[in-house]
């Protein structure tokens, strides 16, 4: 994933005997974690998707003045299940003037952090990415200090 920078093998190795880590290697990693989540197969779980590098780090702070160089990008699985259950329907997003959000749209996380067009701080250390693919994906994520990561909150997607 561009963007990112890759975990290392003894990274990987330190997270191998959690039961709740998963680390992704490629985009079927992330979509099968995002089904699974959905369906409650992997409560209490999250999938590493990759450290923040440089260029992007530089790219957010210059907007919003937040350094989040080497914090881990990642979904968890209950919040996973919670943007589904908040914004999958396509019925009641439609009645909000939204698209209902997919397992593609998650998928593409990473794509709209890594290639926001426009990034937002907001209270509770939170953090708004925006990214237009097929209709305007807004992604809601709260950052940790301490153990310097990034996870969702919540996705949702505008018509258009």
């Amino acid at each position: 994933m561009q963007e990112l920078i890759s975990y290392t093998d003894r990274e990987i190795e330190n997270w191998d005997n959690s039961p709740n880590i998963n680390i992704a290697k490629n985009i079927d990693d992330v979509i099968s974690f995002v089904s699974r989540s959905i369906n409650g197969e992997v409560n209490g779980q999250k999938i590493m998707l990759g450290k923040v590098g440089s260029d992007l780090a530089a790219r957010i702070y210059n907007e919003i003045g937040i350094n989040l160089e080497w914090y881990n990008l990642e979904l968890r699985a209950n919040e996973i299940r919670h943007s589904f259950n908040e914004h999958g329907n396509q019925q009641k997003e439609a009645m909000r003037g939204q698209q209902a959000i997919t397992t593609e749209d998650m998928a593409n996380f990473s794509r709209v952090v890594i290639e926001f067009e426009t990034v937002s701080a907001t209270k509770n250390n939170g953090l708004q990415f925006v990214k237009n693919i097929n209709g305007q994906i807004i992604v809601v994520c709260v950052y940790a200090k301490g153990n310097k990561s990034i996870s969702l909150k919540t996705m949702y997607k505008k018509q258009g």
